[in-house]
């Protein structure tokens, strides 16, 4: 298997030093299956039954960071970063809660794994494949299967990461696994999770490729529920499709996610975006569209014309040009002349929607004109 790789530098050197050394150094996870698979990968994830530090001791490896909680070193090497783990085993302290990480066999690594099909290990010094649970018969097959029947108990978010890999290989789960998967739904058990690992696991979701199917089984699983679903079928970015899903969902009252201020702006925006689209829709005017948008978050605004593109027009007007009108009289100038308080907005913003429609050519002229007016009165 390891055939396939070994031209690749990274592979190379740490092959090299492995023997060197006389350490193993084992590919695990994602690029395994994906090697098993035929398909390239770049996502390396190592593991060996030592400390990385003495692995990376004297070599152009460079730690770039130590999780020691997890027993995880983020190694730098040319062009590349990637991890390199202690072989680990895992206490789950209570379901859905991070776990408690110690060293461990390999073995005892394996078990602590999501799925088969991501518990594979090659050891990069003799090629041998360790294959504990089968996961080459289950990538042939095309099935997902957990290790133990508490897999979705102790991490809850393994029932995302499942969703997400079913779609993105064509796979299936397994009878066992799809019934585990669907009880541990309904007993909650992602309500234990915190916000923040669920709103990262859906923004994996939303990188990929087939995020909309993702998101349709996870509704009729009952893992969320949508009052909207055109964003489903837009091309946002993974980021502002998260938004849109936070917005037209119960995410945020199931999970309770962590979001920032502007996460939040966005968002208030977006879950009225069907009245703002009824406004928008009937304005004629460059004034019109600027009085419909002008209160709205810039950024969801965008949002909304990708998922509706019926209104994208008067949307990219506001944003490309109108939002960017000002006038060349300013409110000190006005103050000089005599106005006071709330007729200085009144008569800057006048101006400044006459100027959007065309009706005011020259600001100086009409404000004279506005001033006889007045003294007229």
């Amino acid at each position: 298997m390891i055939e396939k790789i070994e031209d690749n530098v990274l592979i190379k050197e740490i092959k090299k030093y492995s023997h060197k050394k006389k350490m193993d150094v084992y590919l695990v996870g994602g690029c395994v299956r994906d090697l098993v698979l035929g398909k390239d990968s770049l996502d390396f994830d190592f593991v060996l039954t030592e400390d990385p530090y003495k692995f990376i001791e004297g070599t152009p490896f460079e730690p770039i960071r130590y999780y020691k909680k997890f027993l995880t070193l983020k190694v730098k090497y040319q062009d590349y970063i990637f991890d390199m783990a202690r072989t680990r085993k895992e206490i789950y302290p209570t379901p859905g809660a991070l776990p408690v990480v110690s060293p461990g066999t390999l073995e005892e690594d394996a078990i602590r794994r999501d799925f088969s099909i991501n518990a594979i290990y090659v050891s990069l010094k003799s090629g041998e494949v360790y294959d504990p649970f089968n996961g080459i018969e289950d990538i042939n097959n095309r099935i997902i299967r957990v290790l133990h029947e508490n897999s979705f108990m102790d991490d809850p978010t393994r029932i995302l990461r499942g969703l997400r890999l079913k779609h993105r290989l064509n796979f299936k789960f397994e009878e066992k696994t799809r019934k585990l998967l669907i009880d541990a739904i309904n007993k909650g058990f992602l309500k234990r999770v915190s916000g923040d690992r669920i709103y990262h696991e859906f923004l994996l979701i939303s990188r990929e490729p087939k995020r909309k199917h993702i998101i349709k089984e996870a509704e009729k699983l009952g893992i969320i529920s949508l009052s909207e679903r055109e964003f489903l079928d837009s091309d946002l970015k993974a980021e502002d499709f998260l938004l849109s899903l936070l917005s037209f969902s119960d995410m945020i009252e199931r999970y309770s996610p962590n979001l920032k201020n502007e996460e939040k702006e966005v968002i208030r925006t977006l879950i009225n975006a069907k009245n703002f689209c009824k406004k928008i829709g009937k304005v004629r005017t460059n004034s019109e569209i600027y009085l419909v948008c002008e209160k709205e978050n810039m950024k969801a605004l965008k949002i909304i014309g990708s998922i509706y593109p019926e209104y994208r027009e008067p949307i990219e007007n506001y944003i490309n040009k109108l939002s960017h009108i000002e006038t060349e009289i300013k409110g000190e100038e006005l103050r000089r002349m005599g106005f006071e308080g709330e007729k200085i907005g009144e008569i800057l913003k006048e101006l400044k929607l006459g100027k959007m429609d065309g009706k005011i050519k020259d600001e100086r002229a009409y404000l004279k004109k506005l001033i006889k007016e007045e003294d007229d009165i």
